[in-house]
């Protein structure tokens, strides 16, 4: 069985092979990545049959209100922008090609002016998290209810999104953690070690969380859904 991981930094920076040692991890989150590119990187297994009801999905929801572009190889801003480290530190290829071009494109974390005001533009946050709990409800199917979602952080969300989001995946019966033990509140609220920009916790810390919060939750869903 993989464990297929989504999310931003507070996934990517797990060193998940240490902590869930009893079955293969593959991550796809992107560092300060956003909820629209998890569901390109998901969708990208799915159209690639990658995932089938042997695996497990962990999927951990990020801040509402990141948006993240995924651009050809040959788009100007890639071609301009290559030799800028503050750039290219942000691009990401996709783990698979284009099933049309062939070619690998490029998940962007945008942090630059030009993108901001492209985003400003077309910003629509309910869209984007309807389209994340679609992704969501896909993965939940296809992996006969091996799906867990996690959160960033309990006050990301706007009280009645939250609510009705919750709401959602309670219907749907999509097991996750609850909202009040987000990574980022937990961590607050017993005040562990964070990192010294005091963006994610210290590793030891991850470890905490894993044990005590996810990797129970984890074990629950497999011995229930296996």
């Amino acid at each position: 069985m993989k464990i297929h991981i989504f999310g931003c930094s507070l996934s990517h920076g797990i060193w998940w092979d240490r902590f869930v040692t009893d079955h293969q991890s593959v991550v796809y989150a992107v560092p300060a990545g956003d909820n629209t590119t998890q569901c390109r990187r998901f969708q990208d297994l799915i159209i690639n049959d990658k995932v089938d009801e042997n695996d497990f999905v962990l999927w951990q929801v990020t801040y509402p209100g990141r948006m993240g572009f995924r651009l050809h190889p040959r788009h100007h801003f890639v071609e301009s922008n290559g030799h800028r480290k503050d750039v290219t530190k942000n691009l990401h290829r996709s783990v698979y090609k284009n099933i049309l071009d062939q070619e690998t494109h490029f998940d962007y974390v945008a942090f630059n002016k030009e993108w901001y005001n492209t985003f400003y533009y077309v910003e629509n946050v309910n869209q984007e998290l309807q389209s994340l709990l679609y992704n969501i409800k896909i993965a939940d199917k296809i992996t006969k209810k091996k799906t867990v979602v996690w959160f960033a952080q309990q006050d990301m969300f706007h009280p009645t999104v939250a609510e009705k989001f919750l709401y959602f995946l309670y219907e749907n019966q999509i097991d996750h953690i609850p909202l009040e033990n987000a990574i980022m509140t937990w961590a607050q609220q017993i005040k562990v070690s964070m990192d010294k920009e005091s963006l994610h916790p210290t590793p030891i810390s991850y470890k905490m969380y894993v044990d005590t919060i996810l990797k129970p939750k984890i074990d629950e869903n497999i011995r229930r859904n296996s």
